[in-house]
C-alpha cells in the first residue's frame, strides 16, 4: 500500500513538473504581431502623402469615405459570397475594378471624385499596408 501512494506521489510530481515546464515555455514564447489595419490609423497616414493636387480636392473625411468604401468592396460586402472564398479571389486593392466601385458608391451619396484622387488613395493605403507589415512579398503566379 505505502508503494502505491509513493508511486501516485512521484507520477503527481511527474504532472506538476511538466505541467511547469509547459508553462514556462509558453511565458518565453514570442508572440508574432499580427499587423492590423484600421481605416482611423490608415487616414492620417494617408492624407499626409497626397499630391497639392489631390490635397486641394480632397479633405480628411473624404479619405475616410474613400477607405471604407474599400474596405466594403475588398469584403465583399456589395455581393452575396458563393461559397467560402466566393467572389472575392479576384478582388484587388487599388485595382480598376475597386476605384470604379469607390466612385461609384461615392457618387450614390452624392460625393463626386476623380477617378485619379481616388487611385492615389488606394496606392497611399498599398503603402500604409505595407508599412505596417500586412503586405507580404509578391506572389508566383500559380499559372
Amino acid at each position: 500500500m505505502a508503494a502505491m501512494v509513493g508511486i501516485a506521489a512521484l507520477l503527481f510530481a511527474l504532472l506538476l513538473l511538466i505541467a511547469a515546464a509547459m508553462v514556462w515555455q509558453e511565458a518565453r514564447a514570442t508572440p508574432e504581431a499580427t499587423p492590423v489595419y484600421v481605416v482611423e490609423e490608415a487616414v492620417p497616414y494617408v492624407f499626409r502623402r497626397l499630391s497639392d493636387d489631390a490635397m486641394s480636392r480632397l479633405d480628411v473625411d473624404d479619405v475616410r469615405r474613400i477607405l471604407e468604401w474599400e474596405v466594403y468592396y475588398l469584403q465583399g460586402l456589395d455581393k452575396p459570397r458563393a461559397g467560402r472564398n466566393g467572389d472575392l479571389a479576384g478582388r484587388v486593392s487599388g485595382g480598376h475594378d475597386a476605384i470604379m466601385f469607390v466612385e461609384g458608391r461615392c457618387s450614390g451619396e452624392g460625393y463626386e471624385y476623380l477617378y485619379e484622387d481616388i487611385a492615389e488613395v488606394l496606392a497611399h493605403q498599398g503603402e500604409y499596408l505595407a508599412a505596417i507589415g500586412a503586405v507580404g512579398p509578391e506572389a508566383d503566379d500559380p499559372w
